[in-house]
């Protein structure tokens, strides 16, 4: 089944099941894959219910523990900046008690394809709790969900840009003029031999690298990073969560991170904004983002920083894999990503920060720009 037919056609299954759950709603308008702000929602509908018109996020999860359901609270929640009055609702097959909690706490609503329901909003209150009754229309959901929802941390990213296979894509990017040894390339990009090579014929058959005697060299160095930096998205294939930090501006924020106790100064690097900004400043921004080794609450704690559902200002990344610090740098006593790394970070976020990154890619091959 192709995979893009099955995403759309359990999208429109899932656009039925809110409805039916409604009282008489009426649907004005559906976008899939739909662009709100820095963040993309699986579903975002327009409804008029009861005469007033109400917009639906919706994003779709293949498990209810509440590591798989921290990354759609972020993803809501910063698309909910976008519209005030949106609705965010998180379809998942079952709830763990956890999960549940999760989401009540983040005041969003849920369906559950065994039976359950929250949608509290406006003057609507729906709670269904019982489980003995599926969804009416949540079979054709399941038979879809399995294939088409990422289960898991940059699962959705095809290859050679899966988090394994994308560490030789990092080793070409990060030395373009080298010319590499296939054992040379899997003991950089800490692979094995065999993935190395499969790496190293896909990227040959695409015309992004040559293979010589002995050796293989770049030969497209923007064409490769940009491939990459199209099916990458920081906040899909990363375990994202937002939280508030007490620092007033960036300046403030800096010290926090360089007065981090030794245990976790070699733990962190600094994204997106912040960290480009302190390579080739750009743009202004309100918020902070980094990627972290250890436990989420732990370093939010450290950073003086607290979970919320809305308005966050610090975005703290288990990251998708351990490749993501290869080639950070310390400046100015902060631990910063690779020009690499912030070019796919900033890529897909949004116009202004993707102008970022096109300025960040002078410093990543400035005799090829």
């Amino acid at each position: 089944m192709d995979k893009t037919v099955s995403a759309s056609r359990l999208l429109k299954e899932i656009e039925k099941l809110l409805l039916t759950q409604l009282p008489q709603a009426e649907l004005i308008e559906s976008r899939r894959q739909a662009k709100s702000g820095p963040a993309t929602v699986d579903l975002w509908i327009k409804a008029k219910i009861a005469g007033s018109t109400k917009i639906f996020l919706c994003e779709v999860r293949s498990k209810g523990e509440p590591k798989y359901l921290f990354n759609a609270i972020g993803q809501l929640s910063l698309a909910a900046r976008q519209f005030p009055r949106s609705y965010p609702v998180v379809v998942v097959p079952s709830l763990s008690r956890e999960g549940r909690r999760v989401l009540r706490e983040a005041e969003m609503g849920f369906i559950t394809l065994d039976g359950e329901t929250c949608l509290k909003f406006d003057a609507v209150f729906i709670e269904r709790s019982h489980k003995s009754q599926p969804q009416a229309g949540s079979q054709a959901v399941r038979s879809l969900l399995e294939a088409s929802v990422p289960k898991r941390k940059g699962h959705f990213l095809n290859f050679p840009f899966t988090p394994k296979a994308s560490r030789v894509v990092r080793a070409f990017l990060q030395e373009p003029d080298k010319s590499w040894t296939m054992r040379a390339l899997a003991e950089k990009a800490d692979v094995a031999l065999r993935l190395a090579l499969r790496v190293i014929n896909t990227l040959d058959e695409k015309g992004y690298v040559k293979k010589e005697r002995g050796a293989t060299r770049l030969l497209k160095l923007k064409e490769l990073l940009e491939a990459w930096a199209v099916e990458y998205r920081f906040l899909k294939v990363n375990e994202v969560r937002g939280f508030y930090c007490m620092a007033r501006d960036f300046t403030e924020f800096g010290g926090l991170l360089r007065g981090l106790p030794p245990a976790l100064k070699d733990n962190y690097c600094l994204t997106m904004y912040g960290g480009a900004a302190l390579v080739a400043p750009y743009l202004r921004f309100n918020a902070n983002y980094l990627f972290v080794r250890g436990d989420l609450d732990e370093w939010a704690q450290a950073l003086d920083a607290r979970p919320v559902v809305s308005g966050p200002n610090l975005f703290l990344a288990g990251p998708f894999d351990e490749s993501a610090f290869s080639g950070r740098r310390e400046i100015q006593g902060i631990q910063v990503a690779s020009n690499i790394q912030l070019y796919l970070d900033l890529y897909n976020l949004n116009d202004r920060a993707r102008e970022q990154a096109e300025v960040l890619y002078k410093r990543i091959a400035p005799a090829k720009s």
